[in-house]
């Protein structure tokens, strides 16, 4: 089970994610959104990360200008998309590919249809605005989605995960990987005792499977 933690900001809490065993760490290169982070900054405070552990840059509706030059300076590993972004871009760009996704049976179905089998998809909850970015807190329906529509196909859960229902959403969904940005925090600040307890949650359940 892959583990990503995302919106990440202060050095502190990346060395937490790292020291306990996260696969992804995500920044947010959207300026609109309150973890929104600079590519220099996120140089400086992954200097130390481990090859192994893949830093995600998470963009809406990007160019592939604004794609390369944040990607050189913050020395990004895969490319997270949120927007509308077209197949042309996704062709594009030279990095491994995560394309999220409103967690709607239509729009599944399109994207299945529409990305490679490399592409690995993220289920979000569907936003009703445009800035569709994650990070608001908030579970989607698991019933409601036809799960076997994404047989064969590597996807991520976000979407309110917590410390209370991760391991639920492992023995129900059976993603290739977890998502989680505000479930770990406290008053809108990465916490570091829920970081861990997140990665432990998930690594304790996917022992016990």
């Amino acid at each position: 089970m892959k583990i990503k933690i995302c919106g990440l900001k202060e050095q502190t809490h990346v060395e937490v994610a790292v020291q306990a065993g996260a696969d992804y760490l995500g920044f947010i290169f959207v300026p609109s959104s309150s973890r929104y982070i600079s590519p220099e900054k996120v140089a400086d405070i992954t200097k130390n990360v481990p090859k192994s552990i893949k830093k995600v840059g998470v963009f809406v509706n990007p160019t592939i200008v604004e794609i390369e030059r944040i990607q050189k300076i913050a020395g990004l590993d895969l490319i997270q998309l949120h927007g509308v972004e077209s197949k042309q871009l996704i062709k594009n760009i030279s990095q491994p590919v995560i394309k999220a996704i409103p967690a709607d049976n239509f729009l599944i179905k399109e994207a299945i249809a529409a990305y490679p089998t490399d592409t690995v998809l993220l289920l979000d909850t569907p936003s009703n605005s445009g800035a569709n970015f994650g990070g608001k807190g908030e579970t989607f329906d698991w019933d409601k989605v036809e799960w076997s529509l994404l047989t064969g196909r590597k996807f991520f859960i976000a979407g309110g995960l917590t410390n209370g229902n991760v391991a639920r959403a492992m023995e129900q969904l059976h993603p290739y990987g977890v998502d989680v940005s505000s479930g770990v925090e406290t008053s809108k600040r990465k916490d570091s005792k829920k970081i861990r307890a997140f990665i432990q949650i998930v690594r304790k359940e996917e022992n016990d499977e």
